[in-house]
């Protein structure tokens, strides 16, 4: 009688529907799932076969012990819980001839939460209800997150700036960490042993809380220096969405609504900046509320002739805000200056339309086919902002507008497949996309693909996978007259090609093999090779932007022994990452806008002899990552399984610098984003019985972060002479001091039941 109730109880539970995009689990006896009938099928079963529902699933119990040494632990915890506490899981399964329930749920109580319920009755209904706890640290105090300011995780931050330089100054600690909380659930209505009607309705909430580092100039100039700002996360988005639609073998076809709301009840940030003084606050802008819906229709045809089918879908979304104009700001004293602005509100409107076909074909074995069609269009319909006001640098309102930005992308495509046999296929792809944008520099670019691929497993022992692309990107540039001459600073705009969308070829290259030579004995190998060539502006070399990348990545493994007793396996990964770039600067100039002085004459112009005060000069990023590890998976007694992993993995940054004739004394980075960390685990499963099974594991981490901008890390960087401080910065110990050394102890009890 328990047992029944608990089953009709949990199957209560689709009120509270979830987003989880799991398939409905298999049940004995069961019909299959309604999506893909028998030939034979017959209405499902009216009753639960004898024994009534059925539970069976685990149930842990257990805690974890961390041993850490750190001045800020929030690499440790960054994306984890690594607290001393409890340890939990649950699983559930709930079977019978009309409806099945599974759950589970992991540390329970910790903020790495997680659970996830999914049930229904077969050919008739099924329900999801989800929840997922995430935090998301960079700092912590008292040697992390710190701060000058009273009222942090506020969007008012007021204090007075002492002149201070020390390593962990008397400010007020705090923990920077965004708080994520996720709730949803879905309710479907489907039997297609009735009916090929369906329909499905989803909702959720995403609520995130906490401060995250943000930054503005001191005055209206990082010259005068910094100040981060810590500013408040205090987010929720809800979402719903309906559907409804008919599937059959033959056809199917849905419509789906969805609408999704963002709010942000801190939208200004006001701060005590320490270039005015004064009383007055300087304003922030944060993240404004919005609104979206989005209408979708899809649909397809299958068991068309030659074995084919034809699917599509159609997709129109509307995102929309109403944000306040900051009608004033602070600017060269402690008054606000009027920004007269041409309106006192933005109305911002952003629709976005897309249409995606594709039709597949086997006609004849050997050989299969694939086109497609993808359509993409951006409308930016938001209202146009101007202002006018001299001191802030708008003399006329054509100086300071809003430009919206809208775009539209094409994109065509044709795949088609020849099998010499069925472990034997060769593969070729073309592509092309065509982008149409409000950009001054590009405003449409045609980009073309090619690709070849093939496969091959006729070998018992051997595996191989080999493929080739090759891309051109081609673009209109409609700068090729900009500037009035090589004094005039829109020259220099003819020479900037801005990688994402400039002229470039690109190769690239893929290989994996897969050798198994003997039993318990595998091998495998992978290495992928890319490189980009950026092309100049027609006519207009040099180049300033990007000029080159490569990137090159090969993997390897080896594994040998018996899973059932002893198998060990080792692994190692190198990656070489590099970008070539070349640029300008440019100091001898005057006036506003800023042109060339006497002794630098065409300055714009990066052809023009070098000189002190204007010259180009290049850099060479280099990223250098090795990863190499072990497993271990060894049964040492009937009831004991041993398993053990230890990786080691580093990464390294640089950066080569040269300048013409050496001006301004170029140095090289030696040290950016270099870091290592060592893992080792170490855990024993000890099954004492059907019912009983005991984990106790133990791991060691350490962490090193080495990097120009971090290391030496100071809360004030002190510029001006007492008592004014003005262009001193002032930071809040985001991302600061990651090293950790971690040890780690664990031990969990599970009991099965059946």
């Amino acid at each position: 009688m328990g047992t029944r109730l608990l089953a009709i109880l949990a199957a209560s539970c689709f009120a509270v529907p979830a987003i989880v995009g799991a398939q409905e689990p298999a049940a004995p006896a069961a019909p299959a799932s309604p999506a893909t009938p028998p030939a034979s099928a017959a209405t499902p079963p009216a009753s639960e076969p004898e024994g009534g529902f059925k539970w069976f699933g685990n149930v842990g119990i257990g805690g974890i012990y961390t041993d850490w040494n750190s001045l800020n632990k929030w690499k440790l915890f960054e994306y984890r819980d690594m607290s001393n506490g409890v340890l939990s899981n649950i699983e559930l399964h709930g079977r019978g001839g009309r409806d099945y329930v599974d759950f589970f749920a992991e540390n329970i109580g910790r903020t790495d939460a997680f659970f996830d319920l999914r049930g229904g009755r077969y050919n008739a209904f099924k329900y999801s209800l989800y929840g997922n706890w995430l935090d998301h640290a960079l700092s912590f105090g008292p040697y992390g997150g710190r701060s000058p300011y009273f009222g942090v995780g506020t969007n008012v931050l007021t204090t007075t700036f002492p002149a201070l330089n020390s390593f962990v100054p008397p400010w007020n600690s705090f923990d920077f960490e965004n708080k994520r909380r996720v709730l949803g659930g879905s309710f479907e209505l489907s039997n297609i042993y009735v009916s090929p009607w369906y329909a499905r309705a989803d909702v959720n909430q995403i609520r995130q809380q906490g401060v995250y580092p943000g930054s503005a100039a001191n005055g209206t100039s990082p010259g005068n220096g910094f100040t981060d700002l810590p500013a408040p996360i205090d987010y929720v988005t809800n979402t719903w969405a309906v559907e409804g639609g008919y599937s059959t073998r033959q056809a199917q076809v849905g419509i789906n609504f969805l609408s999704s709301k963002f709010t942000n009840d801190n939208t200004l940030l006001f701060w005590t900046n320490p270039f005015f003084g004064g009383n007055n606050y300087d304003i922030s802008t944060l993240a404004p509320s919005s609104d979206l819906w989005k209408i979708s229709i899809n649909g397809a045809l299958r068991q068309l002739p030659g074995n084919s089918t034809l699917a599509g879908r159609v997709t129109y979304s509307q995102l929309t805000n109403s944000v306040g104009i900051l009608g004033a700001m602070l600017n060269t004293g402690p008054v606000y200056t009027p920004t007269n602005p041409s309106a006192p509100t933005f109305e911002g409107k952003v629709e976005t339309t897309s249409v995606t076909a594709s039709f597949t074909s086997n006609p004849v074995r050997p050989f299969d086919y694939r086109l497609y069609f993808n359509y993409y269009d951006r409308a930016n319909s938001s209202s146009t902002i101007t202002f006018l006001s001299p001191t802030l640098g708008c003399p006329t309102r054509s100086d300071c507008t809003t430009l919206p930005f809208s775009y539209t992308r094409q994109n065509y495509g044709a795949e088609a497949g020849y099998r010499f046999n069925p472990q034997n296929r060769l593969s070729g792809t073309i592509d092309y996309q065509h982008f149409d944008q409000d950009r001054r520099d590009y405003p449409n670019a045609s980009q073309w693909t090619y690709g070849l691929q093939w496969r091959n497993s006729s070998i018992d022992t051997l595996g191989i996978l080999a493929g080739i692309s090759y891309l051109q990107r081609r673009p209109e540039f409609a700068l090729a007259n900009a500037g009035a001459n090589a004094n005039d600073p829109l020259f220099l705009e003819r020479y900037v090609a801005r990688y994402d969308l400039s002229n470039l070829d690109q190769t690239r290259l893929r290989l994996v093999l897969d050798w198994g030579p003997m039993p318990f004995l595998d091998f495998g190998l992978e290495a992928y090779f890319k490189y980009n060539d950026f092309q100049p502006n027609p006519n207009l070399a040099p180049l300033l932007g990007r000029t080159k990348d490569q990137r090159q990545e090969y993997y390897g493994s080896v594994s040998y022994g018996d899973p059932q007793s002893l198998r060990v396996t080792f692994f190692g990964d190198i990656e070489w990452i590099w970008y070539d770039s070349q640029h300008r600067t440019i100091n001898n100039v005057t006036g506003d806008p800023p042109v060339c002085t006497a002794a630098s004459p065409n300055c714009y112009n990066p052809n023009t002899p070098p000189n002190s005060g204007a010259f180009n000069w290049n850099a060479r990023n280099n990223d250098k990552n090795w990863a190499l590890g072990t497993g271990l998976d060894w049964q040492a007694l009937t009831r004991l399984l041993v398993k053990g992993s230890a990786i080691w993995y580093r990464t390294q940054g640089w950066a080569d610098i040269a300048s013409q004739n050496n001006f301004g004394n170029p140095m090289p980075i030696y040290s950016y984003d270099t870091t290592s960390r060592v893992s080792v685990n170490l855990k024993g499963i000890y099954s004492y019985d059907r019912h009983w099974q005991f984990t106790v594991g133990t791991a060691f981490e350490q962490y090193r972060y080495s990097d120009i901008a971090y290391n030496g890390y100071q809360y004030t960087i002190p510029a001006g002479t007492p008592p004014n401080f003005f262009g001193t910065s002032y930071l809040s110990g985001a991302y600061a001091f990651p090293n950790y050394r971690a040890n780690i102890w664990y031990a969990m009890a599970n009991y099965k039941f059946f």
